[in-house]
């Protein structure tokens, strides 16, 4: 499990890697495991991140988190980074009585960040926290700058979701499969969006 405490220095290194599901990225996961870093892997697809997590020693299943003290700090444990970020959520809501929600935040935290009495071990139940639709897309997000999107992953990662619906690019994938199956530019033409 990864580990994040709330102090800037910890017994077992950390490492976030992106792209961990082939090529660069897995084989930067396969060094940093056996170099003895405890590590949040992302992918972008499910099955190549299980095939990673089991490699590196992370077996795949539920996303899990812990929260534990250490002395007189928290300490965050989960097997993906949205499993630490459903963690540092609930500590937050559940301790601190904080909230992030999309019509306000409240991170008023108490001067000292209350304890746990034991160990917290939190499975979700499911593989996939599946987020957004279509019309979200279309009607609201098109609209957004940076800020806002930060916002909106930053809320994802709090709630667990693991699986957003990403669109952007999914017309040139159409484009390659048609071409691939005999159809024209001109033939497309009408059927693409966006004219």
């Amino acid at each position: 499990m990864s580990e994040i405490l709330a102090s800037t220095k910890s017994q077992h290194p950390v490492a976030l890697i992106t792209g961990a599901g082939r090529g660069i990225g897995r084989a930067i996961a396969l060094e940093l495991a056996t170099a003895g870093f405890s590590l949040c892997l992302v992918a972008r697809s499910g099955e190549q991140l299980k095939e990673t997590r089991s490699l590196t020693g992370h077996p795949p299943g539920k996303d899990v988190f812990e929260i534990d003290k250490r002395g007189d700090k928290i300490v965050l444990r989960g097997n993906t980074g949205v499993a630490i970020g459903s963690a540092l959520y609930y500590y937050l809501t559940e301790y601190c009585h904080c909230q992030v929600t999309w019509n306000g935040t409240n991170l008023h935290l108490p001067a000292s960040l209350p304890q746990p009495a034991s160990k917290i071990r939190k499975t979700s139940p499911y593989d996939y926290r599946y987020y957004l639709n279509y019309c979200t897309f279309n009607y609201s997000m098109s609209w957004w700058d940076w800020p806002r999107w930060e916002k909106e992953i930053d809320w994802m990662a709090l709630h667990g979701i693991n699986m957003p619906l990403a669109i952007t690019g999914e017309e040139y994938t159409w484009y390659i499969v048609y071409k691939e199956m005999g159809f024209s530019d001109q033939d497309l033409q009408a059927f693409r969006g966006g004219k």
